[in-house]
């Protein structure tokens, strides 16, 4: 049997989940398995919203600077 899973956490599990509990972890968070990330941030520039994006590209240290 395969394991299938509809979320990846990138760049790793200890860094995503660290990134996204400092940014307020499951009140403010959104899945999409259809949206790209590029009508996300069109979509949040329109309302503007903040958007923290958590990816491959994701520095821990990083993240608490970006939502001051």
């Amino acid at each position: 049997m395969r394991s299938l899973s509809i979320w990846e956490p990138e760049p790793n599990l200890a860094a995503s989940a660290e990134s996204w509990i400092t940014a307020g972890d499951p009140q403010h968070t959104e899945l999409s398995t259809t949206a790209e990330i590029h009508q996300l941030v069109d979509f949040c520039n329109l309302l503007t919203v903040d958007l923290l994006i958590i990816d491959g590209a994701t520095d821990r240290r990083d993240v608490a600077v970006r939502i001051e």
